[in-house]
């Protein structure tokens, strides 16, 4: 995320001229900069072993992998393109980098000695080797800092670029920001960033819980990328990134190429037009400001003529009404690489760089100003930094707590925001234990049996991650299906149950630093299910937890609310060498043909979807069923609600053979894994442990020993309320009109066939949002999109309510289409005569 945005930093190779016609379209999503779009078309090259563009592709692939910053699927290609003939020297490099992510280093120094010798112009690979004999150094500095995931604020998208404001942060964030938006950057087919705000749960608790983010509004979060932000003399004054597209006149077909600006913006009462600052260009990037608090010194980073590396970070001083000319800090804070995302805290520079010794990727790094001259960087060290990128971290005004960002493993999306807390000097130290655990273990019990006849399996694989060491222990089950292990009390870990021709079951769990217990279990066992051949799976009631997929009136292109759904599908086939058939069904409503042609053009666009992922595409057949093989009494003619019409309308898979798991089908085969051994999440693809930690704000404490566990049940997935789609037209000329989506006139789909509970009693239920200690006003930015908005005191505290209505169902449509706006803790509330009843009544 971070660095897609220099593009002019990108090393683009060339290979041949004589290609393929799907070489040349591959070729020119590449060069407009669509990496992701690109990556499944060098794919389907690349895995044909016939194709004489194969080398090119491989080599372009290892390029694209790279470039969306998905190093580890990278260091896989650049393996393979290193050992082409008239491969070009930089691939070492490429590769030995790839390398130093999965914290390979003995053979990252190789790749990059192979690199100084094939390019010794290049001061690059000299350097990084001498990297990798400091990893030990490095490695044994003592921990400055205690980390944590910022649960609240992460998305599976990418998040990063925090700021304090007002009471507190605001962020970036590439997450989709309504229901509707479907604004794609095809760099790394994410949708464009814009800023966000969050405040502290409790007040200027940083490092504890967060609230739900909002959109921060106004003259910011335009049509392109906005963020990230920096803020002085009190808020009232921004400068932030800005992406605006250009042209770069670099061959006939006059790609664009994307450059950072910075603007600023006065707040009095409201924020000003945003202004550009003096120093953008169009031949260059200006970006990543940073602003002293009296807003008199303003740092930022460019990749400008003159530097020392990449992207180098400069400054202004504000001097008789005017900033002046842009100051190079100069060799001791810049390198030959790239310096990035400055953070300034009293005499104390924070930034990111790949151009001093580090672990791997973007490190952070400290310098000191004093009497006019910048120390030499310092590695803050584990575990702010890792082998991955970590940057862009700011500190309150203490120094003592904050913000920084970081892809790697074990995260939410691309890029997190974690929360960060100086460790007291004095303190005891808490190496060999991570940092934020008790160092108290318990030894932990769990089971994995077959979900449909609840009998116990005998060597089956439980992954067991800890989150915060990001290890994963590799668990066999014995002849009762059991598995043990010692798990540290107040980390967060994931266990996976695997085996091969099953469908996965995960679960999360965190044993309370307090428990005294020495024995746990698992908050209930682990259910696999046979993916038995030509079994149909319907994609919202069966262990996967898939939603259905929703289409809007007369559509069948793949709506972003159901990528996340598909996701799951995608990761099954990965772990599983499966070939499916994808069904798409319709309800009755409109004639059977159309129906039938919807239908299919449904399934075929759930294909490409699932192909554009890097499935082989002969794994994978569309289907159109039409209204052929409805799941109840809706056929023509009799009325049904639409509800029932929904039940029809849905899309299923169903296995239709079996590949073998070394070839194109699925990435993993149990019997490779040794009971016991300890792996680095790294070596699983980013999408293995997800969809165990996108519900992980719901999880269940392990239970002590002393307690009965819970009996393992069939699982069933709970029924969801569908969200609203976008308000549509039936086509005047339809006689017939086909399958329909009825869309609430205020977000609530209250349909003529529900019963509508009026209670004599004087009963009526909303949804609350907030719980403060302050009053907050009702028309405040943060109710926006709400309905309805009351407030009520309650313990002391102003809590805040949006809809107002007759029956909980109506109730609970609302909070799950809140829910989908981002306001994630909301839960409804009862209230009789104007008056909150505890416990509330109804669902």
């Amino acid at each position: 995320m971070k660095r897609r945005f220099f593009a002019l930093l990108t090393a683009l190779v060339l290979v041949g001229t004589a290609v393929s016609a799907q070489l040349k379209q591959a070729d020119k999503l590449f060069e407009s900069y669509s990496y992701s779009l690109a990556i499944p078309e060098y794919l389907k090259i690349a895995q044909n072993a016939k194709s004489s563009d194969r080398n090119a592709a491989i080599m372009k692939l290892a390029d694209c992998y790279r470039l969306t910053n998905d190093q580890l699927n990278a260091k896989g290609w650049y393996a393979k393109a290193v050992k082409l003939p008239a491969c070009p020297p930089i691939n070492w490099f490429y590769y030995g980098q790839a390398l130093n992510c999965a914290e390979d280093y003995d053979m990252a120094k190789v790749a990059f000695d192979t690199y100084a010798k094939l390019a010794p112009a290049d001061p690059r690979g000299k350097a990084y080797s001498g990297f990798c004999t400091q990893i030990d150094k490095l490695t044994a500095q003592p921990a400055g800092f205690e980390v944590k995931n910022a649960k609240n604020l992460n998305s599976v998208q990418s998040d990063f670029g925090p700021s304090f404001y007002g009471e507190g942060i605001i962020y970036v964030s590439d997450r989709r920001k309504n229901f509707l938006e479907n604004k794609r950057y095809t760099w790394t087919n994410s949708n464009y960033l814009s800023m966000l705000y969050a405040r502290p749960r409790y007040l200027d608790e940083f490092y504890q819980d967060m609230n739900e983010p909002k959109s921060f509004a106004g003259q910011f979060n335009q049509t392109y990328h906005d963020g990230p932000a920096t803020f002085a003399k009190h808020d009232s004054l921004i400068y932030f990134t800005r992406t605006e597209k250009g042209r770069e006149k670099r061959d006939a077909e006059n790609y664009r190429t994307d450059r950072l600006k910075v603007y600023w913006s006065v707040n009095h009462g409201s924020w000003s037009k945003p202004e550009p600052f003096f120093q953008n260009s169009d031949d260059y990037s200006v970006g990543h400001p940073s602003l002293t608090p009296d807003g008199k010194t303003l740092y930022f980073v460019s990749d400008m003529p003159g530097g020392f590396g990449g992207t180098d970070i400069y400054s202004c001083e504000w001097q008789n009404g005017e900033w002046s000319k842009p100051k190079n800090l100069g060799d001791k804070v810049n390198s030959f690489g790239n310096e990035m995302f400055p953070s300034i805290n009293g005499n104390k520079l924070y930034f990111a760089s790949d151009g001093w010794p580090g672990f791997g990727g973007l490190d952070l790094f400290v310098t000191t100003l004093t009497k006019g001259a910048w120390s030499k960087p310092e590695n803050l060290g584990l575990p702010l930094n890792s082998s991955f990128d970590d940057f862009s971290l700011v500190l309150d005004a203490r120094g003592n707590k904050g913000f920084f960002s970081s892809n790697r493993p074990g995260g939410v999306g691309s890029d997190d925001i974690y929360a960060c807390k100086r460790l007291d000097k004095k303190a005891k130290p808490c190496n060999p234990c991570p940092c934020g655990a008790s160092g108290d273990t318990a030894t932990l019990t769990g089971a994995i049996k077959d979900k449909q006849t609840l009998k116990p399996m005998a060597g089956s694989t439980v992954f067991l991650l800890n989150t915060m060491t990001g290890k994963v222990k590799v668990l066999k089950t014995d002849a009762n299906g059991q598995f043990k292990s010692s798990v540290e009390k107040g980390v967060f870990y994931v266990a996976k149950g695997m085996e091969n021709s099953y469908l996965s079951d995960c679960l999360s769990f965190e044993i309370p630093a307090t428990d005294t217990a020495k024995h746990v279990t698992t908050p209930r066992d682990l259910l696999l299910d046979l993916l038995a051949l030509n079994k149909v799976y319907n994609l919202d009631n069966n262990k996967l937890d898939l939603e259905n997929i929703y289409y809007d009136f007369n559509k069948w292109n793949i709506r972003p609310d159901a990528e996340t759904e598909l996701d799951k599908l995608v990761q099954l086939m990965k772990e599983n060498p499966v070939n499916i058939e994808v069904g798409s069904h319709t309800d009755s409503r409109g004639s059977a043909e159309y129906n039938m042609d919807l239908s299919q053009k449904r399934a075929e666009s759930v294909v490409r979807y699932i192909v554009m992922q890097g499935i082989a595409s002969t794994r994978i057949t569309a289907r159109g069923y039409g209204e052929s093989d409805l799941t109840n009494h809706c056929t023509d003619g009799v009325f049904c609600t639409d509800a029932e019409h929904q039940a029809n309308r849905r899309t299923t898979f169903k296995v239709i053979g079996f590949s073998e798991a070394n070839g194109a089908g699925a990435e993993f085969d149990m019997n490779k894994f040794k009971n016991g051994e300890a792996l680095g999440v790294y070596l699983f693809n980013r999408d293995f442990f997800i969809s165990c930690l996108q519900d992980r704000l719901m999880t269940t404490p392990a239970t002590t020993g002393e307690q009965k566990a819970p009996q393992a049940e069939p699982y069933t997935a709970p029924e969801k309320v569908k969200p609203p789609s976008a308000a549509t037209k039936t086509p005047a000329k339809t006689v017939k009109p086909a399958e329909t989506v009825k869309t609430p006139e205020k977000a609530i789909d209250n349909s003529a066939n529900e019963k509508i509970n009026v209670n004599a009693a004087g009963l009526n239920y909303r949804v609350q949002v907030y719980a403060l200690n302050r009053n907050m006003p009702l028309d405040a930015a943060e109710f926006a999109e709400l309905e309805d908005v009351q407030r009520y005191e309650d313990g002391g505290l102003f809590k805040y309510t949006a809809g107002n209505f007759n029956s909980n169902e109506e109730a609970h449509a609302y909070r799950d289409i809140m829910k989908d706006m981002g306001f994630g803790d909301a839960f409804v509330v009862t209230f009789k005569d104007g008056r909150r009843i505890s416990p509330p009544m109804g669902k």
